[in-house]
């Protein structure tokens, strides 16, 4: 770490003390360095913060906004299901509406059927 900001031991164990302040600058690369944010250079994913095994997206507090690399390395699986959940949605919402489509195709052919069987038997 005091390699990578350039500083010796001795300023390094005052920062992390509290016994020296600590650069703001100092404070942003020793982050980038310990893998904890990302820097401005990566675009969308900037402030993105690796905490406990899991990654956090900035402004995201809580569990249930991280990500565990496990999840991560399934993400191809993930998307196929959530494509296939689609899929499935489209054909239930297309099945449903042939399902009223038959079931008032049904009440008229009952209709006209009871129209027709009474001019026959009368």
């Amino acid at each position: 770490m005091c390699q990578a900001l350039g500083v010796s031991q001795w300023q390094l164990r005052g920062w992390l003390d509290g016994t020296e302040p600590v650069p703001l600058i100092v404070y942003r690369f020793a982050k980038i360095i310990a893998g904890q944010e990302l820097p401005a250079g990566f675009g969308e994913f900037v402030g993105v913060r690796h905490e406990g095994g899991m990654l956090y997206a900035p402004n995201r507090a809580g569990k249930q906004a991280g990500i565990t690399y496990n999840e991560l390395s399934s993400i191809q699986m993930i998307r196929e299901l959530i494509n296939s959940s689609e899929a499935l949605r489209t054909q239930y919402m297309r099945a449903m509406k042939e399902r009223d489509f038959y079931k008032g195709q049904c009440f008229r052919d009952t209709r006209y059927g009871m129209v027709v069987n009474e001019l026959f038997n009368h």
